[in-house]
């Protein structure tokens, strides 16, 4: 079809990103390449499918500048920062409260915060380290100094 009406030629020399979809039927990411090569008046196209599961687990579980460069292979990374803010934040009350709500409430509750944390790092340039029960830890100035780090995370 490719040959004979020219579709899929946005595809082809271009590299995508696209859902894919296991035997036991769960989806991942891939980077999707086609490529057409022409020998002896033949068309030929070969595949490249890269999966991109291990590169968004990194993503999510470290800072963008810092898994580049592990992806680079810079080796070890150990940066020092000397003006860095930390914030630990524990929902006052969340266990008796919690004891008064649904499993499925608890979730929503906790979603709906920790959806508006993430809103606010975004927009200050804070960095998320994780979320523990009821409990959110962002830092400031870390992967990338600011000498404003206190005054980010006071917002």
């Amino acid at each position: 079809r490719y040959l004979k009406k020219g579709k899929g030629a946005e595809v082809v020399g271009h590299a995508r990103e696209v859902t894919a979809m296991r035997k036991n039927g769960s989806e991942f990411q891939i980077l999707l390449s086609i490529s057409e090569s022409i020998v002896s008046g033949q068309h030929y196209f070969t595949a490249v499918v890269r999966d991109l599961s291990n590169e968004l687990l990194l993503l999510n579980m470290l800072p963008m500048s810092i898994a580049a460069r592990l992806k680079a292979n810079e080796g070890p990374i150990h940066d020092g920062h000397e003006n860095v803010s930390i914030l630990f934040a524990d929902i006052c009350g969340f266990t008796s409260l919690s004891s008064t709500l649904t499993p499925f409430e608890v979730v929503s509750f906790l979603n709906d915060i920790f959806h508006d944390f993430d809103d606010l790092a975004d927009l200050y340039k804070l960095e998320k380290i994780k979320t523990i029960g009821d409990c959110y830890m962002v830092v400031s100035g870390l992967p990338e100094a600011c000498e404003e780090h206190a005054l980010k995370l006071a917002c």
